[in-house]
């Protein structure tokens, strides 16, 4: 008796709770496919904001140098050094 009881048992299926391994590998690529995409986009946006500054770093550079020429009329000496100093605020060339 107790063998044909424990044979039933066991042709039983038993459910138990939880993911199959295609449900994990599915919902791990997609997870990552999400990851992929903002990845990406925030690449272009950090490339976007150092081109900007770049450009801005430029432009304050141009017009420091046309405001020294300005007041210099020519270039001179005081010309060269003060624009020398205007590219170190910038810090145009890191060292």
């Amino acid at each position: 008796m107790f063998f044909t009881c424990h044979t039933a048992l066991s042709k039983r299926r038993r459910r138990v709770s939880g993911f199959t391994l295609t449900e994990t590998a599915v919902i791990l690529g997609v997870a990552l496919s999400l990851l992929a995409a903002v990845w990406a986009a925030a690449s272009r946006v950090y490339t976007s904001n150092k081109i900007r500054t770049t450009i801005q770093q430029l432009e304050a550079t141009v017009n420091n140098i046309r405001g020294i020429f300005a007041e210099q009329g020519s270039v001179t000496n005081n010309a060269t050094n003060s624009l020398m100093q205007a590219l170190d605020q910038l810090k145009a060339f890191p060292i």
